[in-house]
């Protein structure tokens, strides 16, 4: 990955610049697909200035030098005189903005470790767990770990759970 390195890339992979026409096209039918496409006369509701609009609203608690040079605004003249924006502090006040602008905020992880232990310990006692072998136990004890690993959500995980629960019952 370079500077000249594109951010989004064309639909076939080769590493070119998406043009702001096709960037265009797979945004509306992205809207059209979520049931977002709501039209004014001939406009949409949603459109790809949108999203420039949302990181601007969002960029909350980031000094506006930043935000503004990551949105390719020049600054006064000062700011084009003195600005020097260094890797580490370009980086560092991104990460104050990434819940802001994060649209499914990843979940708490002592929130999953306890839905995992809840979800464990009701394996555990049910009738269909103590008719395994403990070896078998084990293994089921680490997939539910796995699953809720890898959710994105609490609930996410219990609907593995489940899903796991009956492949157990099935398995027995």
């Amino acid at each position: 990955m370079t500077p000249e390195s594109p951010l989004f890339e064309d639909s076939q992979g080769q590493g070119k610049f998406v043009t702001l026409e096709n960037f265009e096209r797979v945004w509306y039918r992205l809207l059209k697909r979520s049931g977002l496409a709501d039209k004014t006369q001939k406009w949409y509701l949603l459109y790809v200035h949108t999203l420039r609009k949302y990181f601007r609203s969002n960029c909350v608690g980031v000094d506006p030098t930043y935000r503004e040079t990551w949105m390719g605004h020049k600054g006064g003249y000062l700011d084009d005189s003195y600005f020097r924006a260094e890797e580490p502090m370009r980086l560092a006040e991104y990460r104050k903005v990434i819940p802001h602008l994060t649209i499914y905020p990843t979940p708490n992880v002592d929130e999953k470790k306890q839905a995992a232990q809840a979800a464990k310990a009701q394996f555990v006692t049910s009738p269909k767990a103590r008719e395994l072998s403990p070896e078998h136990l084990t293994d089921h004890l680490k997939k539910i770990d796995e699953i809720f690993a890898r959710a994105k959500e609490t609930n996410e995980g219990f609907q593995g759970f489940k899903v796991h629960g009956r492949e157990a019952r099935e398995e027995v």
